[in-house]
């Protein structure tokens, strides 16, 4: 079997990938749907990975996570195995190893973990209100406070939180 590789100006096409991709380092050359056409269910896992790297504050490794998010959203079709993954630019080994292990058992137990971890959800929760960071959250979390409800009655709050946690419904809203 013969492989031919073409490199075009930042590109490289790689002929045992799916045919069309745009295989580059280059997110803005690559188009890619806000929802996924195909790896749903892997993206979605990669998504809960990501946001538990971004709420410990692990900058370099939540970035690593949204590139190879992208260039999986991107992918036309499934992806058959972790040799294919790790031939797509942003996928390294790391990443290629928990698709092997999806592709095998179809979940990632660290991803389903955080799925009924109370202090993942309570974090994500309060990340997503206007105003509140990571270091808020965690000091609301340390304090106790495990809805939005006790916080908006017990911490106290600049005008722009306060805010935030009334209208939370309707920012939260796609």
């Amino acid at each position: 079997m013969i492989r031919r590789l073409n490199v075009i100006k930042y590109v490289i096409v790689d002929l045992s990938l799916a045919p069309g991709f745009i295989n580059t380092k280059y997110e803005c050359f690559r188009p890619t749907p806000y929802e996924p056409l195909h790896n749903k269910k892997l993206v979605s896992l990669l998504l809960l990975l990501e946001r538990k790297r971004m709420l410990d504050n692990e900058d370099k490794r939540s970035l690593s996570y949204r590139h190879a998010i992208s260039a999986i959203k991107a992918y036309p079709r499934d992806i058959r195995s972790s040799k294919e993954a790790a031939k797509i630019i942003g996928v390294g080994q790391k990443m290629a190893e928990k698709i092997r292990v999806f592709l095998q058992t179809g979940t990632i137990d660290e991803a389903e973990e955080l799925r009924t971890d109370e202090h993942f959800r309570t974090m994500s929760l309060f990340n997503k209100v206007w105003g509140v960071g990571v270091t808020t959250a965690k000091i609301w979390w340390d304090m106790g406070y495990r809805t939005l409800q006790e916080v908006l009655d017990n911490a106290k709050l600049t005008a722009t939180v306060k805010l935030g946690i009334q209208l939370f419904p309707d920012f939260n809203e796609p």
